[in-house]
């Protein structure tokens, strides 16, 4: 009998480490009690996976977006996956930008996607953007004029903030509660689900190198309203996508079951993008659109919620067991 598998992935700025900072209380350690067998993923760019030999400080290799996570690393890591479970499928849980990856993956090559995996489970999708509450949306408008400075001074590399953060917010006490507060106007407020023994790591989860050019294509896809590839540009979109525009990436072609899960108070996934991503998926694959029930849950939470375990972990994991024996309805 072939192992029940569950790959997850991170967020932006992120690397597998943050799903760990709860400890027992992880849905990792929850996961493996149940025995199940858990791949944590490693996208590019972090700080686990940056050991490439000659071009992890070339501008060529900070040029790349979820586009190419999707396109070229998820199917890696799922073909890997798969040999190493010699031909197990797998469910893939996603947070944040691993979603977006995950959805470009599964709706670009759906067949291949429908090999490999028995679903998705979404946390916090980030694939339509344009209602986000997030100080992100007023940041979108600028950050596309600053790519080239960002180019040109750090070959396009974003972060690598972890000793700063070490250091100004995590020594003494009084320093968490001046941090916390900045991340408010981008992720949401909710001081009801702080656990003081997790914060410190919380903060430090999220000081990962990534790219700018993330950035930049969020950016866009905040002001178009569309889920589609990074604009390169007129001449190069007919170049490379062979139209004027770039090209949208078609949700209802993702062929495997999807469950997703957003926070009412995310203020980076808002319960209508949300919804719309939602009900563009074909009928056939939709397996619930949950509501974390708690008001104030917000994108934070996902990661380091106080009360994350029952709110979130419990249901999360009565989806994935639903996924692995093939009875995930709408």
């Amino acid at each position: 009998m072939k192992p029940d598998l569950v790959v997850i992935g991170h967020g932006n700025m992120m690397n597998s480490r943050s799903f760990l900072i709860q400890e027992e209380s992880s849905l990792v350690y929850q996961l493996l009690k149940e025995g199940y067998y858990v791949y944590l993923v490693n996208f590019r760019g972090n700080f686990i996976s940056n050991s490439h030999m000659n071009i992890t400080d070339r501008a060529t290799y900070w040029d790349f977006s979820f586009d190419q996570m999707g396109k070229y690393d998820m199917p890696a890591i799922m073909k890997e996956v798969h040999r190493a479970s010699r031909g197990a499928k797998s469910v893939f849980l996603g947070y944040g930008m691993a979603n977006t990856a995950a959805f470009v993956y599964a709706s670009t090559q759906p067949e291949e996607a429908k090999k490999y995996l028995k679903g998705i489970v979404a946390w916090a999708p980030l694939v339509y953007l344009s209602h986000m509450k997030s100080l992100f949306w007023y940041a979108a408008q600028v950050i596309p004029f600053l790519e080239p400075f960002v180019k040109e001074q750090w070959q396009g590399r974003l972060g690598r903030t972890y000793f700063q953060v070490k250091k100004f917010c995590t020594k003494y006490t009084f320093q968490l509660f001046i941090c916390n507060p900045l991340r408010i106007p981008f992720a949401g407020d909710n001081f009801g689900q702080i656990n003081p023994e997790v914060l410190p790591l919380g903060l430090l989860s999220r000081t990962d190198p990534s790219s700018y050019s993330m950035l930049v294509h969020y950016s866009q896809m905040v002001k178009s309203g569309k889920f589609e590839a990074k604009d390169l540009g007129k001449s190069a979109d007919k170049l490379v996508y062979r139209q004027q525009s770039p090209t949208r990436y078609d949700i209802s072609k993702v062929s495997v079951p999807v469950a997703l899960y957003y926070g009412p108070n995310d203020w980076l996934t808002d319960e209508v993008d949300v919804a719309q991503l939602y009900y563009e998926l074909n009928p056939k694959v939709r397996c619930g659109m949950n509501r974390v029930k708690y008001p104030k849950f917000s994108h934070n939470d996902f990661i380091e919620g106080k009360n994350a375990s029952t709110l979130l972990f419990k249901p999360t994991m009565e989806t994935i067991a639903q996924m692995c024996t093939e009875k995930c309805k709408p």
